[in-house]
């Protein structure tokens, strides 16, 4: 029997109020408690309420991205949990759809949904939490230095050598294990944004508080002096950055866009950078509407024998129970992937191949198809 119209769009209109309802409450709860987090760790500085207001707004997208199995779980669970208490769907298999035909609205509104976030959501909400990232860095890390890619090369900010003014060192490539820079053009501005200084050298490595250039050559701006450092000596750099801060640089994907993931992965690569996080990351999202369609799939078979079989609240603390199994999963296959042990491609396909496979063979076990 082919499913109607009119009960495809029943049963999505009640699917779009329990996912409203699901994404509401958690971000609610989820605004509740970073508030008082923001709270906490303010209590020390002089930090305005609408600034912290506004990083919680900033950061919230981004959680609720990583909730997003959660979300399409009970949201589903709720719909056919609900359907099935008022025998709704007890009537639509009397009348000869099957599950698989009242479960399509819910999965193909997940895929959709999936699309929409790579396509819209992921873009923005990353512009979002980069802003966070400036925000924190500026009020709660005290952090001056900044360390960017682009097609050009590396470029990092720090302050001046004499506390006041800044220094610009650009490179073309980088050794993130060593901390060594290659074929590196540091300027240096006085505290009046005024060039004095340039220096050029193949390489600098971090070595304690300092960058250490060899075969440096320096000019100097102000007085029109141009100074070659001999290979056999060395010029320092004082910095306050540390290894640690270069290694972290670049751990956190969330800043790029879906879209400008792929140009921003091969800069890393040929700026001699590891973008092994950022490609797993990219890769995440890219199966997002297979996974989130898996999670359907799961709520049925925790949600279509409630009358028959009671015990709702331990049913429904089982699928989520499921999801958080699925979730452990994801993260054990994507350590994985970073270590090298399995493909990348794999370590992100892996929980949705297994998630979709599980949640079709339950359904063929629980229903006659």
């Amino acid at each position: 029997m082919h499913v109607s119209y009119t009960f495809s769009k029943y049963i999505s209109k009640q699917f779009l109020i329990s996912l409203g309802i699901v994404v509401s409450a958690l971000a609610l709860i989820t605004l509740l408690f970073d508030t008082v987090e923001m709270l906490r760790r303010t209590q020390d500085k002089d930090i305005p309420f609408g600034m912290l207001l506004q990083m919680i707004i900033l950061k919230l997208p981004n959680i609720l991205f990583e909730m997003l199995p959660f979300i399409i779980l009970i949201a589903s669970i709720l719909t056919y949990s609900r359907l099935t208490r008022s025998s709704e769907l007890i009537a639509a298999r009397a009348a000869g759809v099957s599950v698989w035909q009242f479960l399509m609205p819910a999965v193909a509104l997940s895929f959709l949904l999936g699309l929409l976030i790579i396509a819209i959501i992921n873009p923005l909400a990353a512009v979002m939490h980069a802003k966070y990232e400036t925000l924190e860095d500026k009020y709660f890390r005290g952090n001056l230095n900044t360390l960017s890619v682009s097609s050009t090369g590396l470029w990092l900010k720090q302050p001046g050598q004499d506390g006041e003014g800044k220094t610009i060192i650009h490179a073309l490539k980088a050794s993130q294990r060593e901390a060594i820079l290659y074929d590196v053009t540091i300027f240096m501005f006085n505290q009046h944004h005024r060039l004095f200084k340039r220096i050029y050298a193949p390489t600098a490595q971090l070595v304690s508080n300092h960058w250490e250039l060899h075969n440096a050559d320096i000019t100097s701006i102000t007085e029109g002096q141009n100074i070659s450092i001999p290979t056999n000596n060395t010029y320092r750099v004082p910095t306050d950055m540390q290894l640690s801060e270069i290694q972290n640089s670049f751990a956190d994907p969330k800043t790029i866009s879906f879209w400008r993931m792929p140009d921003f992965i091969d800069t890393l690569k040929q700026a001699g950078l590891p973008a092994n996080n950022h490609q797993l990351h990219w890769y995440k999202i890219t199966v997002i509407p297979f996974f989130l369609s898996a999670m359907v799939f799961f709520a049925a078979a925790f949600s279509l024998h409630l009358p028959r079989k009671g015990k709702t609240g331990l049913l429904i603390a089982g699928g989520i129970m499921v999801g958080f199994a699925i979730r452990f999963l994801s993260d054990l296959v994507s350590v994985m992937g970073l270590a090298g042990t399995i493909p990348l491609v794999f370590s992100a396909w892996a929980p949705v191949i297994i998630s979709l496979m599980l949640g079709a063979a339950l359904m063929l076990h629980l229903e006659d198809g």
